[in-house]
C-alpha cells in the first residue's frame, strides 16, 4: 500500500462507501415533535417520561425524550418516529405510560427507567391508542 500524504484523503479513498453510509445514516435519523402534547395545569414545574412495555419482557423503555414543563406550560416530546407506530410495533400491552415526577428527582428516574412505572412515589398515567385519539393527543396534567 502506498503511504498517503494526506491522512484524511487516504481514509476517504479507502473507506469511501463506509463513510458515505455513515453520513447518510446520520442525516436520516431525524428527530422532531410528535402529535403528543402535555399541558401542565399544576402549581409546580414537572418532568415526565413516556414509556411502553417492551414486547416479550417486563421492562419499560423510553419512546421519546422526556421533558420539563413549567407551570401552565405545554410540551411536545421529541420523537424519532410517530408514537402510534412505536406502540403498535413494540408495546406488549398497547399502552403509553407517562410518568410525572419532580424535576429534582430526574437522576433517580433515569437510573430506574425500566421499572419506574411501578414506583408509587410518582404519578403514572396509562393511555390506550383510542384514549389518545379521543383526547386529540393532548394530555392535561393536574396535581391531585
Amino acid at each position: 500500500m502506498v503511504w498517503c500524504k494526506n491522512v484524511i484523503s487516504c481514509f476517504f479513498r479507502r473507506y469511501k462507501y463506509t463513510a458515505l453510509s455513515f453520513v447518510i445514516l446520520i442525516f436520516s435519523c431525524e428527530y422532531g415533535k410528535g402529535k403528543l402534547a402535555i399541558q401542565n395545569y399544576s402549581n409546580n414545574d414537572i418532568c415526565y417520561q413516556t414509556l411502553i412495555l417492551r414486547k416479550g419482557s417486563k421492562v419499560f423503555y423510553q419512546v421519546s425524550a422526556g421533558g420539563e414543563i413549567k407551570v401552565n406550560g405545554l410540551d411536545h416530546p421529541i420523537v424519532r418516529r410517530p408514537l402510534s407506530n412505536e406502540i403498535d410495533e413494540y408495546s406488549s400491552d398497547k399502552i403509553l405510560y407517562i410518568v410525572f415526577y419532580r424535576c429534582s428527582e430526574q437522576e433517580f428516574v433515569y437510573q430506574n427507567i425500566g421499572s419506574i412505572v411501578y414506583n408509587k412515589d410518582y404519578v403514572t398515567k396509562k393511555y390506550f391508542m383510542k384514549d389518545l385519539d379521543s383526547l386529540n393527543w393532548l394530555i392535561k396534567y393536574k396535581e391531585k
